[in-house]
């Protein structure tokens, strides 16, 4: 006998419920990071206007094109997190989906006439005493 619904199903709600769990920890934790990352990188500093010429220290600064680039990385990563929360229902959605796929009027009419023959019969058993 065939199940009624697929194992699989099951399987792709609880997997698809936990892809959606993580991208929303990766949606906070990337929210903070392109905050502190604009934060840090854009800040007027003012020790930024004596600047010191050496070449240590041209080699470990950014350049403006290097902190945008960052950035948009950092926020394109960030998107990718929000669509996937947004996109991905709720595992209590994924259920309902998933029950109401099943449900026609058919199964009903078929459910409301063996509910009537069960309590005829009941009804039929208790009338024979």
């Amino acid at each position: 006998m065939e199940p009624v619904i697929s194992p699989m199903y099951l399987y792709l709600i609880d997997l698809l419920s936990t892809i959606r769990d993580v991208s929303f920890i990766g949606l906070l934790l990337f929210g903070v990071i392109c905050l502190l990352a604009m934060l840090t990188f854009f800040e007027e500093d003012d020790n930024s206007s004596s600047k010191n010429i050496s070449s240590e220290n041209d080699e470990t600064e950014l350049t403006e094109k290097d902190k945008i680039t960052i950035l948009k990385i950092f926020f394109f990563i960030f998107i990718v997190f929000l669509v996937l929360y947004i996109a991905i229902p709720t595992k209590d959605t994924m259920y309902k989906m998933l029950i109401s796929s099943y449900i026609t009027p058919d199964n009903i009419n078929n459910i409301h006439e063996m509910v009537i023959k069960d309590i005829n019969s009941i009804v039929k058993t208790i009338t024979e005493r």
